[in-house]
């Protein structure tokens, strides 16, 4: 397909909402780029700092296998190895298209307070971000890094505690980082003398590393209170994962980077799904999870109740954590032989989710498993039997027409018949398959590239 960056092989199509009203916009991921039509011509989405969307990477090609999310006019993205902090594309209050990785980086705590002396303190340091999607704004906050400090400050609770919070840490991206760190906030927060409550004293934009403390404590407790008062569980950014879903309430994602208390990433853990914060995408607390028995393969829902798939297995999740952390996820088995071959595959519908499986094709609704192609498991063994093959199953719904289509690679030898030259469509209102193909020698030529649709192309020798 002709995009701003040449003509490239596309390996993932997404929708994302223009702001304006219920048109979409075609994002387009093509090797280390989001390419999408800005009006005038194919563009590329680029971050903060003018970085492709998944530059700073070694390994990411046309096979690469990409994942998105919608929720709440929210893109989310991830892919798989090399692994990548997800992201999400977003329309702001302009609308213009914005990238951004999701969540916030957490602040080293290599700060320091100093000045005064004869009272403790544990001060604490909040990496803040406000931004806007259409006309709603959003605030995301980091987890929060604590720090005690003893003998500065002042006993007495009416009097100016006189302390500089100094060597604020200043915030960079990294390789394949598309944080906002101009406008990235950081928020100070400090107990009373002794206390364990606490309220904010300032902030401060990325960059400038200081800060005065003159709050006496009896003026500080009148201040606003950090978000984990209460018994709210921190945030935490979401952990590099091969998939992920929304529903609702709550954005998921599976098979992944265990993140740890500080941010770093740990190990390596392909069981398992992390459920977000409700309401707050990219806030993805570490103990808010479920292990299944084998590597999960992909991730939907039906009615906002996710089913988390595997190579043999697929599962409902009942339950949820809530803000205080309370409650939980259950994994319950509704299949123990039959699974999906891959992430891409599963179509969702509002009676359940349609997919590939290791010899056929399959419905569930959440509770049951209908095999739907019984009539040609020989042959669908042959359209999946390489590992390329099985990644390049790509499922789609069409509405309007009521039809279920999955792109496969065609099972032949001829001319342009190594890739996905046919389409298995399951017709849902006759319950019957069709076949598409592009015939021999089939192909797709440029004719033209205009300033605005981006490429006209013609089908050639087709059937």
């Amino acid at each position: 397909v002709a995009t701003s960056a040449g003509t490239k092989r596309i390996s993932l199509l997404c929708p994302q909402k223009t702001g304006t009203n219920a048109d979409f916009t075609l994002l387009k991921i093509v090797g280390e780029t989001i390419q999408y039509d800005n009006g005038t011509a194919m563009a590329t989405l680029k971050g903060p700092a003018t970085t492709d969307a998944f530059s700073g990477l070694t390994g990411i090609d046309a096979e690469t296998v990409f994942s998105f999310a919608d929720w709440n006019d929210h893109t989310i993205l991830t892919h798989n190895e090399p692994f990548q902090k997800p992201i999400k594309v977003y329309r702001d209050s302009t609308g213009a298209l914005q990238l951004r990785t999701a969540g916030l980086p957490n602040i080293a705590n290599t700060f320091t307070a100093t000045g005064g002396s004869g009272a403790n303190y544990v001060y604490a340091l909040v990496v803040k971000y406000e931004y806007t999607v259409g006309d709603v704004t959003y605030i995301d906050f980091s987890t929060p890094t604590l720090k005690e400090f003893t003998n500065i400050g002042s006993a007495v609770p009416a009097t100016n505690p006189g302390i500089t919070v100094g060597s604020i840490p200043v915030l960079a991206n990294a390789a394949s980082e598309h944080y906002d760190t101009t406008n990235l906030k950081i928020e100070v927060y400090r107990t009373t003398n002794g206390g364990t409550v606490f309220y904010r004293v300032g902030e401060v934009t990325n960059g400038t590393t200081s800060l005065a403390d003159s709050t006496s404590d009896h003026s500080l407790i009148l201040n606003s209170l950090m978000y984990t008062e209460g018994g709210v569980v921190e945030n935490a950014r979401p952990p590099k994962s091969k998939y992920v879903h929304g529903t609702s309430d709550f954005v998921y994602y599976a098979n992944g980077i265990e993140v740890s208390s500080t941010g770093a990433d740990i190990d390596p853990l392909p069981q398992r799904v992390w459920q977000s914060k409700r309401g707050d995408p990219d806030s993805v607390p570490p103990d808010f999870y479920a292990d299944m028995e084998e590597p999960i393969t992909g991730i939907s829902s039906v009615k906002s109740i996710p089913l988390v798939f595997c190579a043999n297995s697929v599962y409902r999740l009942d339950g949820y954590f809530d803000d205080l952390g309370r409650g939980g996820i259950i994994p319950k088995k509704i299949s123990d032989s039959v699974g999906a071959i891959n992430h891409l595959s599963l179509v969702q519908s509002i009676e359940g989710v349609f997919f590939a499986g290791s010899d056929g094709f399959y419905f569930t609704d959440g509770y049951n498993i209908v095999p739907l192609s019984d009539k040609f498991r020989v042959r669908y063994k042959d359209l999946i039997d390489t590992d390329t093959k099985r990644s390049r199953v790509y499922g789609a719904l069409d509405l309007t027409d009521q039809r279920v289509m999955w792109a496969m690679w065609k099972d032949s030898d001829e001319a342009y018949d190594d890739d996905n030259a046919q389409m298995y469509c399951l017709d849902l209102r006759k319950r019957c398959f069709t076949t598409w193909s592009s015939g021999f020698a089939g192909s797709i030529v440029e004719t033209e590239v205009g300033t605005n649709v981006g490429a006209t192309v013609t089908v050639t020798d087709t059937t």
